[in-house]
């Protein structure tokens, strides 16, 4: 054979092999994969009456304010309620302290309409669902309030932590 002819017949041999091996498939399979991150939000929406709760009406209970809370743990949550007052003396129930004197007033926190229970001005309440919206309010007791015009407060502190 003709050295030209050699020459046509291996770069032939060459395409041959180089394009059987550049053909695509007729399938695949595409892995995909996924995760949904961990989260827990909560949102606290103040009522209006929050910053200016009237302490001289009868017992009672007043709300102060709406939480809707979201968690993507199967296991739910816990939100966790301080009382800045409570927390400063390590008192179990919180209290309102006047600007103008060292009274106080206690008072109790309502999540949902049960009260919470505080140890050293923390209370935990679990919620084994994903997601929830209640109401927040505070009860006192009328013969607790003091005979002299003041002003009393107390800061809570809630945050929602994925169990």
């Amino acid at each position: 054979m003709r050295t030209k002819m050699k020459t046509s017949l291996v770069i032939l041999l060459y395409m041959v092999l180089f394009l059987g091996t550049t053909v695509a498939a007729t399938s695949g399979t595409l892995v995909l994969r996924g995760y949904v991150p961990e989260r827990a939000d909560l949102v606290i929406l103040n009522d209006t009456l929050s910053s200016s709760v009237s302490l001289d009406s009868e017992s009672g209970r007043t709300q102060v304010g709406t939480i809707k809370e979201n968690s993507t743990k199967t296991t739910g949550y816990t939100v966790e309620i301080s009382s800045r007052n409570a927390a400063s003396s390590s008192e179990g129930t919180p209290y309102l302290t006047s600007s103008d004197s060292d009274e106080t007033i206690g008072y109790d926190i309502l999540f949902g309409d049960e009260v919470v229970a505080l140890d050293h001005g923390v209370g935990h309440v679990q919620n084994s669902d994903y997601t929830m919206a209640g109401n927040i309010a505070i009860a006192y007791e009328a013969g607790s309030l003091a005979e002299t015009s003041s002003r009393y407060s107390d800061i809570l502190t809630l945050s929602v932590i994925a169990n």
